[in-house]
């Protein structure tokens, strides 16, 4: 602008910074996991940074927002082998730029082989069978303490006394007793399964190589462990034979165990409860089945073990030469079966049966189960009567 006037305008172009992140890629990428970095945008304040999968039911959708000093970041809890997209999007203060994105996908998660447990080396003489023990069948699962207070070596007492009860079986394995360890303290470990060993000698050998853990005593958890993980079809659970448990402890638990105890015991598991020293009488009464006084024990001390040995075995190897499995009934466990496990009607199993629903049955105390008409249930007659039970029983279905 002039005195005399205005000149004429001069035009030109000009483009606002760009405000978005460059060089995104992904790195450090696993099955679970993956991670994206990007080169820093000078004018950024922070990132907001998303991941979305592609496929709607992989896991690990999720958003933040992090410091412009940081330009990357790892996504944890993903699917794998899942695609996702990761966006990175530059905040100033005023602003935020339009995202900028790399798609990557998750590893496959390898498939490891099962590892067998080494093959102890059976005792150099094997104890002949109990003639109480003789053609027992039963699938027992010894449930013991190893926690602080237990001590290294009584826990090794307890170990020598739980092999003694197996040298009292007859044949170990699908055709008579199977057998199964839990060690508890904080947590509940299967150290072996009931399918593990098919051999008495091998089977009282690997109770001999079990490392004592120590820690708290959750009797409850164990209880929960025992009646979930240790009794299923992938640790060889067998249908219509008896079902046994030995809790071993020397102590009050330090969680809630009635609740988990009566789920075993209206399972129809026969459980047995064997106390040490100082320990809550009241608490080992309701872990033990009914009557208490074939199956509770109390004994003074880790030495003291030969004075319920002899009835403790019989009352085991008793329940397991029954005609019959065991059901819970009016508080007592006693010898019986239910037919509808063969056609896997159970609280655990019926779910994956079409067809099928649960609801109340007599007066709310027993389970009945609803067959609606898309359901189809079949068994061979033979599989509906357990081993053992006389052929002078009928059943007549209506």
């Amino acid at each position: 602008q002039y005195t005399s006037g205005i000149s004429a305008p001069l035009m030109g172009e000009g483009t606002t910074l760009y405000l978005n992140v460059t060089n995104i890629e992904s790195y450090d990428v696993g099955h679970d996991r993956l991670c994206i970095k990007w080169s820093p945008h000078r004018a950024a304040t922070s990132y907001r940074i998303k991941l979305d999968p592609t496929d709607r039911s992989s896991e690990g959708q999720q958003e933040t927002t992090i410091p412009a000093g940081l330009p990357q970041y790892c996504f944890d809890g993903l699917s794998p082998d899942a695609l996702y997209t990761a966006t990175v999007f530059v905040q100033t203060p005023d602003l935020e730029g339009p995202g900028v994105g790399t798609d990557e996908r998750t590893l496959v998660k390898p498939t490891l082989a099962p590892t067998m447990p080494p093959t102890p080396t059976p005792p150099p003489t094997i104890p002949p069978a109990w003639a109480v023990c003789k053609g027992a069948k039963a699938d027992v699962v010894f449930v013991i303490d190893g926690s602080w207070s237990i001590g290294e070596d009584s826990f090794s007492k307890v170990m020598t006394f739980v092999s003694s009860m197996i040298g009292a079986f007859d044949v170990i394995g699908p055709s008579g007793m199977q057998v199964s360890f839990v060690q508890f303290s904080d947590g509940a470990t299967t150290e072996f399964k009931l399918n593990t060993y098919q051999d008495k000698g091998i089977t009282m050998a690997a109770v001999h190589q079990i490392r004592y853990r120590g820690g708290n005593t959750k009797t409850g958890m164990a209880l929960k462990h025992t009646y979930d993980k240790a009794f299923s079809p992938e640790n060889g659970i067998r249908r219509n034979v008896p079902k046994v448990v030995v809790v071993i402890t020397d102590g009050r638990s330090q969680d809630e165990v009635k609740q988990n105890a009566a789920r075993l015991q209206h399972a129809g598991y026969s459980v047995f409860a064997v106390g040490v020293a100082d320990v809550d009488f009241v608490e080992l009464q309701e872990i033990g089945s009914k009557p208490s006084d074939r199956h509770v024990f109390v004994v003074d001390d880790f030495d003291a073990f030969d004075t319920i040995r002899e009835n403790l075995i019989t009352f085991i190897c008793e329940t397991a030469t029954s005609s019959c499995p065991l059901i819970y009934l009016n508080g007592f466990t006693s010898p019986g079966f239910r037919m509808l496990e063969a056609f896997n009607l159970t609280e655990k199993t019926y779910s994956h049966i079409p067809g099928v629903s649960m609801e109340p049955g007599s007066f709310n105390s027993f389970t009945a189960y609803r067959l609606h008409k898309n359901a189809f249930l079949n068994q061979p007659t033979l599989e509906l009567h357990p081993d053992g039970l006389p052929h002078t029983y009928t059943i007549i279905l209506m």
